[in-house]
């Protein structure tokens, strides 16, 4: 199962490449390309987004595309998959340093062969669940809460409640775990509620 024609949000503070990056994939995407921060926070809090598209370098702001990113998906609790956009330079230091966070990484350089392939695997429902286990553990690595048991009454989903109730572990990585055995209808929800739970274990350390 995939995406007939996936809407693509794309981030990029240069406006020429915003541009070139929305007419890589204008002939199989609905597009909305934005240059400045304010108007990206806007917009990926606003909608679902099949695919985000983000350049980590931001000219004059301290703070990366990537970051922005990273922040953004616990903040508004995002599972589509973004996709960094980078020098080629620098494609192999951001996948070391965040393994699993985000669905890949496409050079400028080789941006119109490239980009258009990668949003057609994101957007497959095997790529998009294995994505959404990835990056929840990813977070949960990161703040050291993986192999921690948590309250049930932070699972705010009934069926979720459930299903984990079954399930013979009680820590994150066990939430984790049951993404795999979500349907399509359930990917999203799902993956929103495992990453509420880690937003509030990160809070609330128990």
């Amino acid at each position: 199962m995939t995406i007939e024609r996936p809407r693509v949000l794309i981030f990029d503070d240069d406006e020429d490449w915003a541009d070139q990056i929305a007419i890589s994939i204008q002939n199989r995407c609905d597009t909305s390309a934005l240059t400045t921060i304010t108007n990206w926070k806007e917009a990926v809090s606003s909608a679902q987004w099949d695919v985000i598209v983000v350049d980590e370098q931001i000219a004059g702001h301290p703070k990366t595309g990537t970051d922005h990113a990273e922040r953004a998906i616990l903040e508004h609790k995002i599972t589509s998959p973004i996709i960094v956009i980078s020098g080629v330079w620098l494609l192999k230091e951001l996948a070391a340093k965040n393994p699993g966070m985000f669905f890949g990484y496409v050079s400028k350089d080789n941006l119109h062969d490239s980009l258009p392939e990668m949003i057609d695997k994101a957007c497959r429902i095997d790529a998009r669940t294995d994505y959404i286990k990835n990056m929840t553990a990813a977070f949960a690595k990161k703040l050291g809460i993986l192999m921690k048991e948590f309250p049930l009454d932070l699972l705010q989903d009934t069926a979720l409640k459930r299903l984990f109730e079954s399930a013979n572990g009680r820590t994150v990585a066990d939430l984790i775990g049951l993404i795999e055995e979500t349907t399509r209808r359930q990917l999203d929800r799902i993956g929103r509620n495992v990453l509420v739970v880690i937003d509030r274990m990160r809070a609330k350390p128990t």
